[in-house]
């Protein structure tokens, strides 16, 4: 029972998971909502959290803050939300180009996979959509590049995206859906998962953008194309869920603020009349900002100080981020205690209402700790 307890509690606090339980079945609403950490009676504040029951774990002493889980197995009617969600589809190939492409939809099948974030695919608004131009900004003049991605000489990458014609932003030969797009979902339905939908770029792609507008209108475009192929709800009659952009408070953006909120404002509205329009079930939020986002939301320049007044609260369905630790000096109340204090501050805005997704989250960055530290785990 104390490992059963102790497991379970640090899956509810990586994956963000609000544990239900007790006398009162979760909601319908509840249930749709795998990822979700909400304000009220859901989240349960570092004041009321008090070891108890069967769990005797040796934990650290915290700071401010105390830890137990209680898991009511003996009500029936209790529903624990899915806990086994991953950051990457199962079908994917290595970065160089022309190098091999692996689909492990069987493993992930396996493995019991049952949501998979849309990131680091060849879903990006930049692979899909062929009429555009792209330069690195790093160099004087700016050099025109062929591929998405771009490891620059000269420090962070600084690729500006931008379309050749505005007018022609709905001319279906100008998307390339079947090489990419079309492949992977299937892979991600075939191992029985739910696709979370990332509508954005990758790693060292384009982190600038010189219409935004029309950036929405193509990222729009494919999510239209992607409801096509999977259907206007889960097949369990729930939203898909629906993420625009990711970390601009990291390397994934450093245009101006102002263009990201607008890509950002429009990219919600354009979704969200798309979704109307085919009567798609979605829920809609941003922008999954890096570990510092406590930190920055406070902090004078960055894109994360005013995204919310930027793009108003009223737009988001939740409110995204990521956290990773510190490889061998990673705790549990490190996760915690950095859950909690986004809540706060959310709560300070008055959005006690307003879901979080932790969309990605690790004991660190893989390639920070050693092999040995996995190894021994």
């Amino acid at each position: 029972m104390k490992r059963l307890l102790f497991s379970l509690f640090l899956l509810c606090l990586c994956l963000s998971v609000s544990c239900g339980g007790g006398d009162t079945p979760p909601t319908e609403d509840q249930q749709s909502q795998p990822m979700d950490v909400k304000g009220g009676e859901d989240f349960i504040p570092p004041g009321q959290l008090d070891p108890g029951g069967d769990f005797t774990g040796e934990l650290a002493p915290l700071t401010g803050a105390e830890l137990s889980l209680v898991v009511h197995l003996d009500k029936e009617e209790t529903v624990y939300r899915n806990l086994q969600g991953v950051n990457r589809p199962p079908r994917f190939s290595e970065k160089a180009p022309g190098t091999k492409v692996y689909d492990a939809w069987n493993l992930y099948q396996a493995f019991g996979i049952r949501q998979v974030r849309l990131h680091d695919s060849k879903l990006d608004v930049c692979e899909v959509y062929q009429d555009d131009n792209l330069v690195d900004a790093t160099t004087t003049p700016p050099t025109p590049l062929t591929d998405c991605t771009n490891a620059s000489a000269e420090g962070p990458p600084h690729v500006v995206w931008a379309v050749n014609d505005p007018a022609n932003l709905d001319a279906l030969e100008n998307y390339d859906f079947e090489n990419g797009v079309k492949p992977i979902l299937d892979a991600v339905t075939k191992s029985g998962a739910v696709p979370y939908i990332r509508l954005g770029e990758s790693y060292n792609g384009p982190n600038d953008v010189a219409q935004p507008e029309a950036y929405a209108q193509v990222a729009a475009k494919i999510f239209e194309y992607i409801i096509g192929q999977l259907g206007t709800e889960t097949p369990d009659g729930k939203p898909f869920y629906v993420e625009v952009f990711n970390e601009p408070d990291g390397m994934f953006w450093v245009g101006s603020n102002e263009a990201f909120y607008t890509l950002v404002r429009e990219t919600i509205d354009k979704v969200k009349a798309v979704a109307a329009e085919q009567g798609a079930k979605i829920r809609i939020g941003s922008a999954g900002f890096v570990h510092g986002i406590v930190e920055n939301l406070e902090k004078d320049g960055n894109v994360a100080q005013g995204f919310l007044d930027a793009v108003g609260p009223d737009r988001l369905d939740f409110f995204s981020a990521h956290y990773y630790g510190t490889c061998q000096t990673e705790k549990l109340e490190n996760g915690w205690l950095w859950l909690s204090g986004l809540r706060e501050k959310l709560n300070e805005r008055e959005l006690q209402s307003l879901p979080i997704h932790v969309t990605e989250w690790n004991v660190s960055l893989g390639s920070q700790c050693p092999k040995e530290y996995f190894g021994a785990q």
